[in-house]
């Protein structure tokens, strides 16, 4: 036993190979794919869309950075550790930074949301059912009767429902506001 430690990247190199680059390559285009279709939805209005320019520009440079970090993967597959070492570990770190910067791009575009609307969840004006999941057809006056409490043990600094944003003509049904 020569004391080494097998990576993921020294197996790739040997027969593997075409099943390593076709794994690497699904994630990549997956990863990037992913983060396109969600700004897709989000300029449709089938997500919450941004109120901000600087949702915008995060919510890109995260894209950006995404395809940046799946090319360093295919391309990291491509060349493998036993021929090309330098270029391996060149595309390895171009993938690190990308996706790491896709990261927090992301986690930033997150925190720049509004608060209530950040979080869903924290939206009472929907009944309950008695098992704790959203139960919109069906009201009862056991569940009309918590949400009632909830809200009024809640400090009055806090609405259960968000402000209209200056665009929007109605009051969305769900989070967001995809009619003006």
């Amino acid at each position: 036993m020569d004391g080494t430690i097998p990576y993921i990247s020294d197996i790739g190199a040997d027969i593997l190979k075409p099943l390593f680059i076709t794994g690497c390559s699904i994630t990549g285009i997956g990863f990037f794919l992913s983060l396109l279709i969600e700004r897709r939805l989000r300029h449709t209005g089938r997500l919450e869309q941004e109120w901000r320019t600087r949702e915008r520009v995060f919510g890109w440079l995260s894209v950006g950075s995404a395809f940046i970090g799946g090319c360093g993967l295919i391309l990291l597959s491509v060349f493998d550790t036993k021929r090309y070492t330098t270029e391996h570990r060149l595309f390895l770190l171009i993938f690190i930074l990308g996706v790491g910067f896709s990261a927090i791009f992301t986690c930033i575009e997150v925190h720049s949301l509004p608060p209530l609307l950040s979080f869903p969840f924290l939206m009472l004006t929907r009944p309950h059912s008695s098992d704790g999941f959203l139960n919109p057809t069906t009201t009862s006056s056991t569940s009309a009767d918590s949400t009632s409490s909830k809200l009024s043990s809640l400090p009055s600094s806090f609405s259960a429902q968000p402000p209209l944003p200056s665009r929007c003509t109605k009051r969305p049904t769900q989070v967001g506001c995809w009619s003006g």
